[in-house]
């Protein structure tokens, strides 16, 4: 059976463009020079059959977009292309003459103009120095060289002891590689703020000269500017479906989890004397409580009988409060929940950063990546712009926005929250899409700073992430081995989220994958409709069986991956932030017959959603379109509900 298709194109291309904000026609309108669509496929068609001996008749084009690199002012169009037989997927990329194009050389000349112009600073950085005085400091982010360091026993399901060891011996590695730097700052009568335990940066108020000879060091990639930010601003457990899973007695015990935030007015913890709250640990208690951080803390974990937290059954929180907006006390915060055992890290704070990945959003990401820690984001509030705030941004992380319920657990009505950020970030091919998931955000009841301890709170996607953070840690109550798997903790949540709120019901502008229902990631896990793996080159196709599926349901399949900061690839900025791999997911049904495709270029997860016309065991293909790297941790998920 060939999928359907809707002016020559399969119906699943139709569905990836209008969802995954890859628009071959809209774009098309922004590039300069004329693009002929319709000679562009085929000749993409022709030349991919002549390459690899494949008949034109039995390929189809399954995903196409431009990749745009501004500072050359290149523009090329790619497409993915299925050979229904075998299930490879070919790529190919026609420059603006229609000539097959070589996307590595361009992607190296857009990486020496780059280099040619700002070096290895930022061009906010740059533009800064430039009009620097000699006299003058200002504090940057030092991203260094990763160090090599033998992670091969930390990479399948590990015991705390097994983490503890690896945040040990990361601390160690770290310690060592940024000690060169950090000697060399103090000859230079540089003040060293903060030197990370858990990523490769150093902080430091340092000179214009300084930051001149900095960039000429070989262990330095990059210098970048700091940044400040802010908070992201009747229980809604019962709309996204808690109460369901804590009759199923998870309630999230014994999973640590941390509230990283940043003063509103002059406090940024969590008031722990609040009866509704477990008495826990903060990174500075000498600081004044804080009423967002408290409402935050509310929504994780409150035990009020009515104003139930989401994961109301875990320890007592980790306040990881910072002392200021400033990129470096905030990493600071994070480092010490990191160092005290959080397993969810909770972000609900943000900055405005023109769709254009930050420091925050690399920094992120490596935690997931290097710790094996879930790392939950709100999305913002921009009044204007409508775009995702950094860190929100990152790969790795979980982007949460805010819907409205109508205080009402009845989804009828909902809608999304006026204000919630969804501009997507930008990317070679300008087709990644966030947020991932959203959560309800708007006529909350949560824990206050003073008697009677409950207060109604304002409207935000702050209010939306720590739903989410209290779902992963009722999932990893579930299931222990998920606490050091993120990507798989990421891919079941999104193939819970199936509350369509906006939009296309598999992925959407606004909504990213929908509403989040707990009790259909939790069935998801229960039921060990999930995988997690390291994955090397030879392991593909992967293919995974979806058993004992019943006709008629709606089936949702998610597979996730990571970046790998701050690995040195051509930067298509100044953040070195990159996929070293790029998967592709295929669903076959029963007799073997192609139901579905997901194949977007940015994205780090695949998402495919179809309903079933037969009963049995489908499968789930994930197929290599590009594998740089020396291994991937890949986790897929799939769940199962009424359409």
């Amino acid at each position: 059976m060939q999928p359907k298709k809707i002016g020559g194109l399969p119906v699943v291309l139709a569905i990836i463009l209008a969802g995954m904000i890859t628009v071959p026609v809209a774009s098309a309108q922004s590039i300069e020079q004329p693009f002929d669509l319709q000679t562009y496929r085929a000749e993409a068609l022709e030349h991919v059959s002549t390459r690899e001996g494949i008949p034109v008749g039995e390929l189809t084009i399954i995903n196409e977009a431009f990749a745009t690199f501004p500072l050359t002012g290149r523009s090329l169009w790619g497409a993915k292309i299925l050979d229904e037989k075998s299930s490879a997927i070919y790529g190919i990329y026609l420059d603006e003459e229609g000539k097959v194009a070589d996307i590595d050389a361009v992607k190296e000349a857009e990486a020496a103009e780059k280099s040619k112009r700002y070096g290895k600073l930022d061009p906010e950085l740059a533009e800064r120095v430039a009009t620097m005085r000699s006299d003058e400091k200002v504090v940057v982010w030092i991203w260094l060289t990763e160090p090599s360091t033998d992670r091969s026993r930390f990479q399948g399901n590990l015991s705390e002891e097994q983490h503890q060891e690896l945040l040990s011996l990361q601390r160690a590695t770290y310690a060592a590689h940024e000690a060169p730097v950090i000697d060399f700052l103090k000859t230079q009568d540089s003040t060293v703020v903060y030197a990370c335990q858990y990523a490769p940066v150093v902080f430091a108020e340092v000179s214009r000269e300084t930051i001149q000879d900095l960039s000429k060091r070989s262990d330095v990639v990059s210098l970048d500017i700091t940044r400040s930010y802010e908070p992201a601003l009747n229980s809604a457990a019962p709309t996204v479906k808690a109460n369901v899973v804590w009759g199923r007695g998870k309630t999230g015990t014994g999973i640590k989890v941390a509230i990283v935030e940043v003063p509103l007015g002059s406090g940024s913890g969590i008031q722990f004397s609040n009866p509704y709250l477990l008495d826990g640990s903060s990174y500075r208690p000498d600081l004044p409580v804080s009423g967002h951080a408290t409402q935050v803390a509310g929504i994780v974990a409150s035990t009020h009988s009515t104003y139930k937290g989401i994961s109301y059954g875990v320890p007592a929180l980790l306040s990881a409060n910072a002392p200021s907006e400033d990129d470096t006390d905030i990493v600071a915060a994070t480092e010490w929940a990191i160092t005290q055992g959080a397993k969810v890290i909770s972000c609900s704070f943000g900055g405005e950063t023109g769709s254009s990945l930050g420091d925050m959003d690399q920094y992120l990401d490596h935690v997931v990546w290097s710790n094996h820690l879930t790392v939950v984001v709100a999305a913002g509030n921009p009044p204007n712009s409508g775009n995702v705030w950094c860190p929100g941004l990152a790969y790795n992380v979980i982007t949460v926005g805010a819907f409205d319920d109508r205080d009402s657990s009845a989804w009828t009505g909902d809608t999304m929250w006026q204000y919630s950020g969804y501009n997507d970030p930008e990317s070679p091919h300008g087709d990644r899409e966030k947020p991932e998931v959203v959560a309800v955000g708007c006529g909350i009841t949560s824990t206050s700073t003073a008697s009677p301890w409950l207060v109604s709170c304002a409207s935000g996607t702050s209010l939306a992430a720590p739903a989410v953070s209290g779902e992963a840690a009722l999932l990893m109550h579930r299931q222990s081995q998920l606490t050091s798997w993120p990507e798989a903790v990421k891919a079941a949540i999104m193939a819970g989220a199936v509350h369509n709120i906006e939009g296309a019901s598999r992925l959407s502008d606004r909504d990213g994958a929908g509403g989040i229902d707990c009790s259909i990631a939790d069935d998801t896990i229960a039921n060990n409709r999930w995988w997690a793996n390291t994955v090397t080159y030879g392991d593909f196709p992967k293919t995974y069986v979806l058993s004992g599926i019943p006709a008629g349901k709606k089936v949702r399949v998610v597979a996730a991956w990571d970046s790998h900061p701050p690995d040195l690839h051509p930067p298509y900025g100044t953040i070195n932030d990159p996929l070293q791999s790029d998967f592709d997911l295929i669903i076959y049904d029963p007799n073997g017959e192609q139901v579905e495709v997901s194949s977007s270029y940015d994205n780090n997860y695949e998402i495919g959603q179809f309903e079933t016309e037969m009963s049995g065991n489908y499968q789930a293909r994930v197929v290599k379109y590009r594998f740089e790297g020396a291994s991937e941790r890949l986790a897929l998920a799939y769940s199962i509900s009424d359409p």
